[in-house]
């Protein structure tokens, strides 16, 4: 005789305990716990009413009858709204930590693992659409100097002034990365070498003519490119090395060109 009671007993204490515990996190904005709240308050009103009808053994009356069921209904509702709005949170979360994953904290361009990547997935289509394919190797000439003659500022202030220079000429598809230092990676999808050249000489003559001056200190800024066109049995490492190859035959023809 003694369990229902204490039976009815628990449950009114859980209830109470409940209430306090979504009550204090709702008042911290807790949203998902405000959420939790409106969805428990008609349930345990209702629940415990029903304990103490039970417990006093007096007849269901219609309206604990009717409105378990309705009450019950609308918490499974609105908690797994809850739950969805939760899941969301998470995904955005999980994106936002992919984006800073693979992306370079100073350019906000790809960093190397993220260009790898979209390099990787561009010779699968091209393989696959039977399309063409370039990458552009791009290195800031007399960086280290232009380093340690002005500070690492205006430095970094190149390296913005690379990244606006070669986003001007990108098409819709196009990835730039950086992959090391003053180093950078441009992916092309679609180009063949001679678009990819052209592109490449437009990078070098705009950062020649607009980089002469960069955050008001005269450092008379070039860039060396290198282009590579993808062949049939490329790999990533292979087409970079290959890019990478040309910059520096470019670097060694004196700077300042596209090889």
């Amino acid at each position: 005789q003694w369990f229902p009671a204490a039976g009815d007993l628990t449950l009114l204490v859980a209830n109470v305990l409940a209430l306090l515990s979504l009550g204090v996190a709702a008042r911290r904005r807790q949203r998902r716990a405000t959420y939790a709240l409106v969805a428990w308050v008609p349930l345990i009103g209702l629940s415990t009413a029903r304990a103490v009808q039970l417990s006093a053994g007096t007849p269901l009356t219609p309206m604990i009858e009717y409105g378990l069921p309705v009450v019950l209904a609308f918490a499974s509702i609105l908690l797994v709204l809850v739950l969805a709005d939760r899941m969301l949170t998470m995904r955005r979360e999980r994106d936002s930590a992919q984006l800073h994953a693979e992306r370079d904290a100073l350019t906000g361009v790809f960093n190397r693992s993220g260009i790898e990547q979209r390099l990787d997935w561009s010779i699968l289509q091209t393989r696959r659409d039977e399309r063409s394919l370039s990458a552009l190797f791009l290195d800031l000439d007399h960086f280290k100097a232009i380093n340690d003659g002005h500070g690492h500022a205006i430095g970094d202030a190149c390296l913005h002034a690379l990244v606006r220079a070669a986003a001007a000429e990108m098409k819709y598809g196009d990835h730039i990365g950086r992959i090391g230092g003053e180093e950078f990676l441009l992916v092309l999808p679609g180009s063949r070498q001679r678009e990819a050249r052209d592109t490449a000489e437009r990078i070098r003559r705009s950062v020649e003519r607009d980089c002469a001056e960069v955050a008001g200190v005269p450092v008379a800024l070039t860039v060396s490119i290198g282009v590579a066109q993808c062949r049939g049995d490329d790999t990533v490492a292979s087409l970079v090395a290959r890019a990478d190859q040309a910059m520096y035959a470019a670097k060694h023809a004196g700077r300042n060109r596209v090889a």
